[in-house]
């Protein structure tokens, strides 16, 4: 039996990941250098931009290297780490 949110309800856009990550408008107060994955321990961090910039670098890789064409499909199977978004 479906339960409801104690939260209030949200909307959520219709976009592709990479549109709502990178090309959505984000509040002035989010500049590119904001860190937004910390390891654990606190040694390995990414700011917005290094993140973005990891992104293009793995889709770039999948184009050269397999020629990666929008509406393939790719499959991550990864342990949860700070490592895994970027």
């Amino acid at each position: 039996m479906p339960t409801a949110s104690s939260y209030p309800s949200c909307d959520i856009p219709t976009v592709d990941l990479w549109d709502f990550m990178f090309e959505s408008p984000r509040d002035g107060d989010f500049p590119e250098d904001k860190v937004i994955y910390r390891s654990l321990d606190d040694t390995r961090r990414y700011t917005f931009a290094e993140v973005k910039a990891t992104a293009k670098a793995f889709g770039n890789a999948l184009l050269e290297r397999w020629n990666w064409q929008k509406g393939d499909i790719l499959c991550v199977f990864s342990p949860n780490d700070v490592d895994y978004a970027p």
